[in-house]
């Protein structure tokens, strides 16, 4: 049985040695005490190195696939979709015009049009 030390296997995995303790305190590493020393078992580490591949359940279907099931959208959504574009366009340049170009933090802003539309309601 090959035991390591936290910084030997931290140099194995290329990772900062308290990475290695944070695996090891969720439990995502298994380990030893010997003493007052922690060890790691090398079957151990070898397992926790395993490739691992892709899942894929049955029935589960890439992006790819899913947008081929995506019906197009209408010429009526895409109009609704170019007027919202265009209304926020118009919506940014008037704060910036009103904030002399810059734009402070978000959200100020937020802040500010929600006060403006809760006044036009």
């Amino acid at each position: 049985m090959d035991l390591l030390t936290v910084e030997e296997t931290a140099t194995l995995l290329k990772v900062n040695p308290e990475t290695v303790r944070r695996h090891i305190a969720v439990g995502r590493l298994p380990a030893v005490r010997v003493g007052r020393h922690i060890r790691i078992r090398r079957e151990e580490l070898e397992q926790f190195m395993a490739p691992v591949a892709p899942r894929k359940s049955a029935g589960s279907l890439t992006a790819t696939e899913i947008l081929k099931h995506v019906p197009p959208l209408s010429p009526d959504e895409i109009a609704r979709r170019r007027r919202m574009i265009e209304e926020s366009a118009r919506t940014l340049e008037e704060m910036r015009i009103r904030h002399g170009g810059n734009l402070p933090p978000s959200w100020p802003l937020v802040r500010e049009e929600r006060i403006k539309r809760s006044a036009e309601l």
